[in-house]
Parts: C-alpha cells; structure tokens; sequence
C-alpha cells in the first residue's frame, strides 16, 4: 500500500508538472491564450504556477471521482481461455 501510495504522489506531481509546462509553452508560441503565469522565483524560470489549468485540474478530478462507481462492486472479469475457471 505505502509503495502505491508514493507512485500515486509521484505521478500526480509529474501530471502537475506537465500540465503547467506544455500550457506555458503553448501560451509562449501563441497556441494558447494569454494566462497568468506565475514564476516561484526570480531567479528560477523553471518552477511556474499558472492559477486557470490549477483550478482546471481540481474541478477535472473532482468530476471524476463524482463519476466513478467505487462503491458498486465492478463485474469478474471473462478468461480469454473458456474452460479456465
């Protein structure tokens, strides 16, 4: 559990980290409309937040889990093999 719950953390920040970065570079090549961006540091370029795809995430995975049937129990899976059980 404690090892599916660091690669969940792990993804989730790399999902996070992509996200602001492609959006910046498409706002910089004119892909994208102008958002705010703003940098953690002066001195460092790489670390950015960019507050609109922030909120879009939040509300993406709220609508997600909304959506998900966790609480029915999901049907067995059928064998590509007929006569295994």
């Amino acid at each position: 559990m404690l090892l599916g719950t660091a690669a969940t953390v792990i993804a989730s920040q790399a999902l996070i980290s992509g996200v602001f970065s492609l959006t910046y570079q498409a706002i910089r090549l004119g892909y994208f409309p102008r958002l705010t961006v703003r940098h953690a540091s002066h001195e460092t370029m790489g670390q950015i937040y960019v507050p609109f795809m922030n909120a879009f995430l939040a509300a993406s995975s709220m609508d997600s889990c909304s959506r998900s049937k966790s609480g029915k129990p999901r049907p067995k899976r059928l064998s590509a093999n007929p006569a295994a059980k």
